[in-house]
């Protein structure tokens, strides 16, 4: 799965690209703060294949505009760096990504392209919290 990565301040700047690579559909855009990884953006489709490969601990109750995400970047990535929370990002009021721990994300990312043989049958329906 290709990934991009960038530091925090980086990330404030490019908002807007980030999303047009969610809603692209690309894999994973991992964020670094202080040099240590504090979460991946990744596009809705992205997000469901990964959730049933391993259903999300927490997911956020509701989903942030993309402008609230760029003002509140420090208490957002504390919720998936330290929270493991899934948050839902909205762009013009459309849910486009998800800002998943990355840990969740690393872990589970390499098991999507096994295929069948990760232990689910092809087609099965996405798990529990990832709809």
């Amino acid at each position: 799965m290709e990934t991009t990565r960038g530091g925090a301040d980086e990330t404030r700047e490019n908002w807007a690209s980030l999303f047009a690579f969610a809603r692209a559909g690309r894999s994973g855009h991992e964020i670094t703060r202080h040099g240590k990884p504090a979460g991946v953006l990744v596009s809705l489709d992205v997000w469901k294949k990964l959730c049933e490969v391993q259903a999300p601990q927490r997911v956020e109750p509701e989903a942030r505009p993309g402008l609230d995400v760029v003002r509140a970047q420090g208490e957002v990535l504390d919720i998936t760096q330290w929270g493991g929370g899934h948050i839902p990002l909205t762009h013009r009021g459309r849910l486009v990504a998800y800002l998943v721990p990355p840990e969740w994300f690393w872990a589970t990312a390499p098991l999507t392209a096994r295929g069948p043989d990760r232990g689910q049958e092809p087609g099965s329906p996405v798990r529990a919290g990832c709809t």
